[in-house]
């Protein structure tokens, strides 16, 4: 799968910025640094919604009944495209007639969609108005054509929608997703709910076990997530915003990024927000996960990825920092400037730089809420009412005088093992066993909505819970707790066990009845063990009697304020009923969030019954007093602010990634055809043409009319590539030494140095023997190994079956002009340190303070790895804790450039999770410098040296005996040299080359190729997204290029016995 390029920053609301844009940032704001953009269309997209969000406000309350302009307000509407696991609608099948139709359903999500249109939207956000499609799978396998056809059709036309109640919701279309039966089997009841759902809330063992057993659920995962893609892009318009939700799609993030590359119709890039329902674990629980790396890679290709709680989007980064190698970087109150200098707030927290792209990708927080008014209003409707009277005479809670005469504590959760059913068992029975009183005048009652019935575990569950609730009423019932429900109790009852202190229902509840519970309940318990959110509580707080007043504002809107009856005037006394107390596990998202709470540890039993004690004998001023602080928070953070908070940051998230692209300015990507017109690869005649120019050298005019100039000569290829990072991935190793080139990169190299008329050198960091291990059995290659410091060139006699190599190291740069060279340093070289570990090869001529602070910090960082060589030394943590390699590395870095540095000159470069360290004027640029003055014969050789302490360490005449003839012997014709260079590198110390290579281009209208890996801000003029790019661009030259002359030798790619 295709690694994305994202900058990872947070943003979390605040309690205003969750209901509107900021008025430091609004979307006018948005709008304006769009415009001082350079009028890409990518700002164009942003500008178009920013106006649409803006100002369609007034334009919609003038329009009217007119139905033109009410049809061309739809048309220009932005499109929000909801991509969820399943649709909001069930379909069903007639058996007389065989017609479709879809009944509406309900939940969080289809609440929170249905905010972003509402009337709120529109006074926070100008009115902007979104034409919605929800994309999903409908729920059951459609094999047969004929029906697909008449699913699309109802799905795709308004007037569905509106049948099936969706319109109330703001959708305006749907697209089915089809997956056969077996692939949606495994995918959804497979990899989704047995292993992603566990695992994601703490059940590790479980999770891996049957992903161990069960592979061809994660095929069936990707296949889904394809076909989602594939529904998405048919959908697609260009300009559109994709909000993908939870955890069934992880992939399709990156799916879509792919697809939306390759698709040459898009101007626009497509805008992708990502939520997660759940929780997110720590990194010690997902790194265990086989396809983690799959999974966060295809998250992270989103423009903004939200989670409930800070919690888990701090275990999101980690894992992302920890799996994929995602660098961190902190970003305290920092910002993003436009060109004019326009803001755009980068949130709080911290930035991953991921591969591959350059465009951030913001972490938010948006806490999911519930239809707060929906249910404030339900709760005091007559039906609701009636059924609470009914209840409160069934259970015993109100005495004949109006009075309480038994307290209740309600539970409500599905049976999962994850909802702490067990536990909040265990504590209420413990609290019966020490207050004895309470058994007659307390009651739990247990609502367990029946999940997976199918699944062992679940059973094993059910099965636990019955017994615990048999044994508790059997030991703990009496005839006093018994006498209310005896007296009131119908013929039938579909309470399971003795009716004693528990009730229990495993059973779903009718709404009515639910809000009944709700509002007759003292104390709310919630004993989750992990949870993404838990609306439960929210729900819970909606059916409370909610106070006149919150101590900061008036929440309570007048239409709410009619649908309740028992809100009070702010001077007058509290009456019965008082609001009951929520106690909530700290494990639950929502628990974060709900201040006027008591938080609970579920695993710690005494605690549980602290908090039920202090529930059960809190004071009515208490209650109000925390009633008060709950009910502002769900009154504010409503499902339908939840839905517009996350757009709205979208958008600036996406600005965001836009102003990234402009401020960071990577090179454009490497155009393949017009590189290819520069290479010669076979003698072929060149051409001083501007055609045969790259555009940095074509953008230069001269007083003479080059573009006409039809000169020719011989010219040579030079391909300098750097190993690491260009050739192979740097992060596949966390031992450098231990990763060579694979047999299918010797035979591509082998094949390139055949060429005629074409150099190839490989600059690697290793050591001269290793790099000689790697590539002695390509002849003609040259070799720089320890970054150029030293250099030879292969040339092989076959003898005897074996291969002897002859080669001739040069040591390039090592000393400073006129300075005598020292004897070496009596101090052992280390070629690799691990743990501990020290194998002894050649002497280091480093100084002796580099070397103590080198091997201080490598004794002090676990798990690095020290390659110390002859004039060079690297230190890498690759294997090492993130945010601690980081944290030795600046350290070090600091104290060789600071302290160490004043006495012995050398250069301290950063590389992938690692540093070089080397003397000052050694290096790559001087590798390309000496192999420009030895490998090319031409007479303004000398023209080419920019740095004034190069040394010369081999004389002109030994050219030959390098590169033999095979460079030739022309001379470029007309100022234009005769060698064509094209250098690839990733790191910091390529730098210079690519300067050096460019300067050679303006001075002397060359035609110079200077690549960068990756897409970071470089001095190249070119950039090449992946390794993997650059593999495949040196096979399509040798595939384009004439077969070499029979001068050249056969490729050889077997091993090789290197002569001593």
């Amino acid at each position: 799968m295709t690694m994305h390029r994202r900058r990872v920053s947070f943003t979390s609301p605040t309690a205003d910025s969750t209901s509107r844009v900021p008025t430091s940032t609004s979307f006018s704001d948005l709008k304006t640094i769009a415009h001082s953009l350079s009028s890409t269309s990518i700002s164009s997209s942003v500008s178009f919604h920013s106006v649409r969000s803006h100002s369609s406000s007034s334009s919609a309350d003038e329009v009217g009944d007119s139905d033109d302009e009410g049809l061309q307000e739809s048309v220009n509407r932005p499109r929000l495209l909801i991509i969820a696991n399943r649709l909001p609608v069930t379909l069903s099948r007639s058996a007389d007639s065989g017609t479709w139709t879809a009944k509406a359903s309900s939940g969080g999500l289809v609440s929170g969609v249905s905010g972003i249109n509402s009337q709120s939207a529109k006074s926070d956000q100008g009115s902007v108005k979104y034409d919605m499609v929800w994309i999903g799978w409908p729920g059951l396998a459609v094999e047969d054509d004929a029906d697909k056809r008449a699913i699309d059709t109802l799905l795709s036309t308004p007037a569905a929608s509106s049948s099936s109640s969706s319109s109330s919701s703001g959708i305006n279309t749907m697209a089915a997703v089809y997956l056969d039966e077996d692939t949606s089997a495994k995918y959804y009841a497979g990899y989704s709910n047995s292993v992603l759902w566990p695992l994601l809330h703490y059940d590790a063992s479980s999770a891996l076990q049957l992903s161990s057993t069960h592979p061809e659920w994660w095929t069936a995962y990707v296949k889904a997530n394809e076909a989602f893609a594939e529904a998405v892009m048919r959908e697609y318009r260009d300009g559109d915003i994709v909000w993908v939700h939870d955890y069934h799609l992880l992939l399709l993030p990156s799916m879509l990024r792919e697809k939306f590359r390759q698709d040459a119709r898009m101007k626009r890039e497509m805008m992708i927000g990502f939520f997660l329902h759940t929780a997110w674990p720590s990194s010690e629980i997902f790194r265990m996960l086989p396809h983690r790396r799959e999974l966060l890679n295809g998250v992270v290709a989103a423009d903004l990825v939200s989670f409930h709680t800070y919690d888990y989007a701090r275990h999101f980064v980690s894992a992302a920092q920890r799996i994929i190698g995602v660098p961190l970087v902190h970003q305290d109150s920092q910002e993003v400037h436009s060109r004019d200098q326009s803001l755009v707030p980068c949130g709080s927290g911290m930035v991953l730089l991921e591969p591959h792209r350059t465009s951030p990708t913001t972490i938010g927080i948006h806490p999911i809420g519930i239809d707060t008014w929906k249910w404030v209003s339900e709760v005091k409707t007559e039906p609701v009412q009636q059924r609470i009277a009914q209840l409160a005479s069934f259970l015993g809670l109100r005495s004949s005088g109006g009075g309480r005469n038994r307290m209740m504590i309600l539970g409500v959760d599905r049976l999962d093992p994850i909802k702490g059913i067990p536990h909040r068992l265990a504590a209420f029975e413990s609290l019966l066993t020490k207050h004895k009183h309470m058994r007659d005048s307390v009651i739990l009652v247990q609502i367990a909505v029946p999940s997976r019935s199918d699944v062992e575990e679940y059973q094993i569950l059910e099965r636990k819970v019955a017994e615990t609730v048999g044994r508790i009423n059997g030991h703990f019932g009496s005839l006093g707790s018994a006498l209310p429900q005896l007296a009131n109790q119908p013929a039938t009852t579909t309470a399971s066990g003795y009716p004693g202190p528990v009730l229990y229902l495993h059973q779903s509840v009718d709404p009515v009845t639910l809000q009944a519970l709700y509002a007759l309940a003292d104390v709310c318990l919630i004993t989750s063990l992990r949870d993404g959110q838990n609306l439960v509580a929210l729900e819970y707080i909606a059916c409370q009697p909610q106070p006149a007043a919150t101590p900061t504002t008036k929440p309570l809107t007048k239409s709410a304020c009619l649908a309740a009856p028992d809100c009070q005037p702010e001077t007058a006394p509290l009456k019965q009923p008082v609001p009951g107390v929520l106690v909530i596990s700290e494990f639950a998202g929502s628990a974060l969030s709900l201040a006027g709470a008591i938080r609970i540890n579920p695993w710690d039993m005494q605690s549980v019954v602290g908090a039920l004690e202090c529930a059960l004998s809190m004071s009515d001023s208490d209650r109000w007093a925390r009633q008060s602080t709950l009910f502002e928070y769900i009154s504010r953070h409503t499902a339908a602010r939840w839905g517009q908070a996350f757009v709205a940051d979208l958008f600036r998230a996406y600005e965001r990634s836009r102003l990234a692209s402009q401020i960071c300015n990577p090179p454009p990507l490497l155009s393949m055809q017009q590189l290819f017109q520069s290479i010669s690869v076979s003698s072929q005649k060149f051409s001083t043409s501007e055609a045969d120019q790259p555009p940095s050298a074509a953008n230069h005019s001269t007083s003479t009319d080059t573009s006409t100039d039809t000169s020719t000569g011989t010219r040579t290829t030079v391909f300098v590539l750097d190993y690491e990072g260009s050739l192979v991935y740097a992060s596949k190793s966390a031992v450098p030494a231990l990763q060579p080139p694979s047999s299918a990169l010797l035979g591509l190299l082998g094949q390139l140095t055949a060429l005629s008329n074409t150099v190839v050198a490989v600059i690697t960091a290793r050591d001269k023997r290793t790099a000689l291990e790697w590539f002695c059995g390509i002849d003609n290659l040259v070799i720089a190994a320890e970054n150029g410091i030293f250099a030879t060139k292969i040339k092989q006699n076959a003898e005897k079956g074996r291969a002897n190599v002859i080669h001739d190291w040069q040591l390039i740069g090592a000393k400073p002009k006129g300075e005598v060279e020292q004897a070496p340093l009596m101090i052992p070289s280390v070629r690799v340190i691990e743990e501990g570990l020290v194998e002894t090869k050649n002497r280091c001529n480093l100084d002796d303070n580099v070397l103590d602070v080198l091997n201080f910090f490598g004794e002090r960082t676990p798990g690095c790895v020290m390659d110390v060589r002859e004039y060079s030394a690297g230190f890498y943590f690759r294997a090492s804790d993130p945010e601690f390699g980081e944290h030795q590395a600046r350290e070090l870095r600091f104290h060789l450039t600071t302290q160490v540095g004043a006495g012995a000159p050398i250069q301290v470069l950063s590389t992938h999770k690692g540093l070089e360290i080397m003397p000052a004027n050694c290096g790559k640029l001087q590798f390309v410098e000496w192999l420009m003055h030895n490998a090319v014969p031409f007479s303004q050789h000398t023209d080419f040296v920019v740095s004034n302490d190069y040394v010369l360490p081999v004389s002109p005449g030994k050219a030959s005996h390098f590169f033999g003839n095979q460079l030739g012997s022309s001379s470029g014709v007309g100022g234009e040299s005769p060698v064509l260079v094209v250098y690839a590198g990733d790191g910091e110390a390529d730098e210079p080359v690519f300067r050096f290579l460019n300067n050679l281009n303006e001075r002397f209208h060359s035609s110079h190729w200077t690549i960068r890996i990756g897409q970071e801000e470089s001095a190249a003029k070119f950039s090449i997204e992946r390794v993997s790019d650059m593999i495949l661009l040196l096979e399509r030259i040798v595939a384009r290029a004439p077969p070499p002359s029979p001068s050249h030798s056969k490729t050889k790619t077997q091993p090789v016995v290197v002569s001593s």
